[in-house]
């Protein structure tokens, strides 16, 4: 069966050169459209870290001083302490709330309240190859870690611990995909940054006292590094506008759900001192708004357009031309029968030769976009991930980068060969050997 497929491949490379032309052009085009979907929906779908899927922020603001319910005697530091305490106390009372914890200005993850800087290990091999750090700021005793549904990493303290756990500031809590950075083949637990002073004569030690599991500061990043340091809000807040809390539901609670039945009664609760609530909302509708604002959202779905749009006239086109290349060998299948071949032989034939066309056309369409990609490189996604250091997934990785999307581009062009071979191909098969020649 092989040698025959190559025979007639062979003989009638006259009339099959236009469609392997077409193949070759299609092949390269679908590089074209597919990659920067695939690398969007790779990113959306790219697991968070931590368990977002039952977060809801609450953000509350400050009175002013000309506010008419401003209560002056509550205007401290230690009112303000007292009373963020109170809050706290009221959510976690809630039958629908599983664990509540202090945001800081506002909700942690995926706002952009924390700061950025970079760690040095003291080896310079490595430290001149890490790039920029988000630094997350979290109030102690906060039962943070635990809320926020964060993990910690194997031989590290429970998130529970981490939470309990009164840090200094020269103590800090990594994500292990940042620790293995430096220490690729270590545990980091009790490893130490180094810092020294700009005229050399101090040097300063930070201590890893925690190890979580990786996750993404916000869903447009695709880097799952981060450090956690502990920060006291209100022992330098006296005068601030806003500060945020973050609750995690208890299990089969809708967060969209709680938030529309957030009634009046409720928030009125929440008028504690001359704190009252401003907005509620699910953490997934702040991802989706980061997404929205960044333009990750309407450019994503832009991209599918325009792919789903290149897939119909794909489909269209290719089935068409296999159709119509396969409807013209009539006669061919005509004695082929009359020479007692099966049905099953003609079929398999049909579509064997178009599967080696469509193979071939792709090998080399794959090739000149290869050369292509070698200067200018694939799809990479949001610009600002080059800042950080990435996610050595296959977005990042060259060579897996193009092995995977070949495969998607090789596996669509495959089917809509196959779907434009198999119809006309079981009709041909049937066909009275007779009918077939007299017809010719």
């Amino acid at each position: 069966m092989i040698k025959i497929i190559f025979k007639n491949l062979w003989h009638r490379r006259a009339q099959n050169g236009w469609l392997f032309a077409e193949l070759i052009i299609v092949t390269i085009l679908a590089w074209e459209i597919i990659d920067p979907v695939a690398v969007s929906i790779s990113d959306r779908n790219e697991p968070l870290g931590y368990d977002a899927d039952r977060l809801v922020n609450l953000s509350f603001i400050s009175l002013p001083e000309n506010a008419a319910e401003y209560k002056a005697e509550e205007a401290d530091s230690a009112s303000n302490v007292a009373n963020s305490a109170k809050i706290a106390r009221y959510l976690e009372s809630l039958p629908e709330v599983e664990s509540a914890c202090f945001a800081g200005y506002d909700p942690i993850l995926n706002s952009s309240s924390n700061s950025w800087e970079q760690l040095q290990s003291g080896n310079p091999a490595v430290d001149t190859l890490v790039k920029n750090i988000i630094s997350v700021q979290y109030e102690p005793d906060s039962k943070f870690f635990e809320t926020m549904g964060i993990e910690s990493a194997s031989g590290s303290p429970s998130p529970e611990e981490l939470s309990r756990y009164n840090a200094d500031r020269r103590e800090v809590i990594v994500t292990e995909d940042y620790a293995r950075l430096f220490w690729p083949d270590e545990n980091a637990l009790g490893k130490k940054f180094v810092s020294v002073s700009r005229d050399g004569k101090d040097t300063t030690y930070t201590t890893i006292v925690g190890v979580v599991k990786g996750l993404r500061y916000q869903s447009i990043l695709r880097s799952r590094c981060l450090i956690f340091k502990q920060d006291r809000y209100f022992d330098y807040n006296t005068d601030f506008d806003e500060f945020a809390y973050t609750v995690r539901l208890a299990p089969g609670v809708d967060p969209k759900q709680f938030v529309a039945d957030f009634g009046p009664e409720r928030r009125s609760q929440l008028s504690i001192g001359n704190f009252r609530l401003n907005k509620i909302a699910a953490q997934q509708a702040l991802i989706n708004n980061v997404e929205f604002t960044y333009g990750i959202a309407s450019n994503r779905k832009i991209k599918m357009i325009l792919c789903s749009f290149f897939l119909i006239n794909l489909i269209l086109g290719t089935v068409g031309c296999f159709w119509l290349q396969t409807r013209r060998r009539v006669s061919e299948t005509g004695v082929l029968r009359s020479f007692g071949a099966l049905k099953s032989q003609i079929i398999k034939m049909l579509i064997g030769e178009s599967v080696v066309l469509a193979t071939t056309a792709f090998i080399i369409g794959d090739l000149l976009y290869l050369q292509y990609a070698l200067k200018e490189g694939f799809d990479i996604g949001f610009v600002n991930n080059m800042s950080l250091n990435v996610i050595d997934n296959w977005v990042s990785n060259f060579w897996e980068h193009f092995g995977i999307v070949s495969l998607i581009v090789y596996a669509l062009i495959i089917i809509c060969v196959i779907i434009g071979t198999l119809l006309p191909a079981l009709k041909l098969s049937r066909i009275n050997p007779v009918d077939a020649l007299r017809d010719e």
